[in-house]
């Protein structure tokens, strides 16, 4: 004999109210978690949902054994497993992607300081090309302005300023030097110069 196929009907064949609201739980639910499933790892928060949603499988399963049916709602929590799997597999591919990409921009960013001893903008092509935005400090400016001073300090005074010089302070005497500090920064990932992998972010 032939089971029939139970979806929204309750036991008298009418409409249940209570598995229709359920539908309508998964299909809001099934929706959040795939979206939510790509900002790894915010998807945790879905375990209570799929113990709740194994449970209302588990229910119509054992329902299903006992009114010899088949009901549809046995197979509750899979949509749910579904969409967060694939959500994700796409936050895995865009991870690696975007850790590749600040890889070669960073390797782009330190050729064009050593040509043009300057940091490139945001509006930079290539950059915009894989999607990176740049924050970072020029001090080459500094660098200039300290040794423009110092050199008519000496000639003025016979000597260089002091390290504690109001002015050299002024300008961060950390920094005397070509130095160019960034940060890369794309899809929940930077890189900081210096380092040889990308970190994640929420």
């Amino acid at each position: 004999m032939k089971r029939p196929i139970i979806f929204l009907e309750s036991g008298d064949e009418e409409l249940s109210t209570l598995k229709f609201l359920l539908a309508v739980l998964n299909g809001v639910l099934t929706i959040f978690g795939f979206f939510i499933a790509q900002l790894f790892p915010l998807w945790l928060i879905l375990i209570p949902v799929f113990v709740l949603f194994l449970l209302i499988s588990i229910w119509y399963f054992i329902k299903s054994i006992k009114n010899k049916t088949i009901e549809l709602f046995s197979l509750y929590f899979l949509p749910l497993l579904i969409a967060t799997l694939i959500g994700i597999q796409i936050d895995s591919i865009n991870t690696k992607k975007v850790k590749k990409n600040l890889l070669e921009a960073q390797s782009y960013v330190e050729k064009y300081i050593e040509e043009n001893h300057s940091l490139p903008e945001n509006t930079d092509t290539y950059l915009k090309e894989l999607g990176v935005q740049i924050q970072g400090t020029n001090y080459h400016e500094n660098y200039l302005k300290a040794q423009e001073y110092s050199k008519e300090y000496y000639e003025k005074n016979g000597k260089y300023p002091e390290a504690d010089d109001q002015y050299l302070m002024e300008l961060d005497a950390n920094h005397f030097n070509e130095h160019f500090d960034y940060t890369l920064n794309a899809y929940r990932a930077r890189i900081r110069r210096g380092n040889k992998e990308a970190r994640l972010y929420l």
